[in-house]
């Protein structure tokens, strides 16, 4: 069911156009850097490519990334009345600390991204990672979307179409989404003051871009550290000026690196428990951010805490994935053990860290020699690591780097999720196994017909 379609129409199409399709990318991308219209937080060849799915796989899609959603809310709230997951995830004082202190704050997931792959052996969506941390691409899908459907030439491949225009491509909608969650949390209150939160309050373009589309709509936005903050009566405060909403965009990854201090500690606290609205909160993704919370979504040991649907849901669309220690376990119904397992089926796994950025704390088995593989297990072993199913990921064709013909790579099938409601698809391709646009990736567009 998670075919792409219209993959013929298309390569027939560019090896028609292909003159054409060369000449208005290369156009399309000077005028873009000419005029300083910003999409993309790093360099990358644009794609022309559009991939289309059909109605019946969105809508299927659409509700099991909202169900899963729910799921991930599930696992939060349950954290702390379950011992066992406590135990199974083993958090470090700071972080346990963290989610005691504020267990009377609801732990809620508002924004996110899952990272999928559809498998070439299943044509099933497998989601690989819950990117509930500060997700890029909220602004920047929706506008190289609009640029690709801008140039003549997808709008003539498209003109026999009904195409679905998603809300991820509504240029306001993640602001809106931003004050209408603020609505919820205080009715009839107006934002005045939004401030971002980034690390050494070094934003990345896209935020810079999304200060530059908002400040002055009757909105200050400010970006800063969150050791730039100061709590009075109980609200959060930047330069004297009182913050109504915080978009935390602070990596959790950077977050257990940077803020150590007793101070930064009081901060973190502080964010939390404030009455100031935060998107995002550390709280919120201390759990579902963990890698290791696909190996709870995974093992049948944990589906007591999910329905019956639910359970369904996990076993179609999370991979295999478990917790690396040394244990005995199951794969396809057989007992394993566990250890013997990963140093044996290196080429079939994947090892990742319990929280990265960009990839970098993920190492594919395939990609490692056997040695190396066998040293990192061992040393990774019972450190809150993840080991987890290889997916060989779906191929489309694209055209290549000169545009003198298309070739097929691998490509990823993301899903936006903004106040518990999916608004539309994202996708890269890269001939890497890291599929990342900041280790060789690409951004590609997923379109939707009626």
């Amino acid at each position: 069911m998670a075919d792409m379609i219209k993959e013929v129409s298309y390569i027939n199409y560019f090896n028609e156009h292909k003159e054409k399709i060369k000449a208005e990318i290369n156009d399309l991308e000077k005028a873009l850097k000419q005029t300083g219209y910003h999409y993309k937080n790093t360099e990358f060849q644009l794609s022309p490519k559009i991939s289309i799915v059909d109605q019946e796989f969105r809508n299927y899609a659409k509700e099991m990334f909202e169900d899963l959603i729910t799921i991930l809310n599930k696992l939060n709230s349950a954290y702390l009345n379950d011992e066992n997951i406590q135990s199974f995830y083993s958090l470090d004082d700071f972080s346990q600390c963290i989610l005691t202190e504020t267990a009377h704050k609801k732990n809620e997931i508002l924004v996110s991204r899952f990272d999928c792959l559809i498998s070439e052996e299943t044509g099933d969506i497998n989601v690989i990672e819950n990117n509930t941390d500060c997700p890029a691409g909220l602004i920047f899908t929706g506008r190289i979307n609009k640029i690709i459907k801008s140039m003549n030439t997808s709008k003539s491949y498209l003109s026999n179409r009904d195409i679905v225009f998603e809300n991820i491509d509504r240029d306001n909608f993640f602001y809106e989404q931003l004050l209408s969650i603020y609505q919820k949390k205080r009715p009839g209150d107006q934002v005045k003051h939004i401030v971002v939160l980034q690390k050494d309050a070094s934003p990345s373009l896209e935020m810079l871009t999304f200060k530059e589309m908002y400040s002055g709509l009757d909105v200050v936005v400010n970006i800063c550290d969150l050791k730039d903050l100061v709590e009075k009566e109980g609200f959060l405060y930047y330069q004297e000026k009182k913050i109504d909403l915080i978009w935390n965009k602070i990596n959790t990854a950077n977050f257990f690196e940077y803020y150590q201090s007793a101070e930064a500690k009081d901060k973190v606290i502080s964010l939390i428990n404030t009455e100031t609205v935060v998107i995002n909160n550390f709280q919120s993704r201390l759990i579902s951010e963990n890698k290791l919370t696909s190996a709870v979504l995974s093992d049948p040991k944990f589906h007591y805490l999910f329905s019956v649907k639910e359970r369904g849901l996990l076993r179609r669309h999370i991979p295999w994935s478990r917790k690396l220690e040394d244990t005995t376990t199951t794969h396809s119904g057989e007992q394993i053990e566990l250890i013997d397992f990963v140093l044996k089926y290196k080429d079939d796994l994947v090892l990742k860290a319990p929280y990265d950025i960009r990839g970098d704390g993920v190492t594919i088995g395939t990609s490692t020699s056997q040695k190396i593989w066998d040293k990192l297990v061992k040393r990774k072993m019972n450190k809150g690591y993840t080991i987890q199913k290889y997916i060989e990921p779906k191929k489309t064709y694209v055209p290549n780097g000169d545009y003198s013909a298309t070739v097929q790579i691998p490509f990823s099938l993301d899903a936006f999720i903004l106040n518990s409601i999916f608004c539309g698809f994202g996708s890269k391709v890269s001939s890497q196994k890291k599929m990342n646009i900041f280790q060789g990736g690409s951004k590609h567009v997923i379109l939707t017909e009626r």
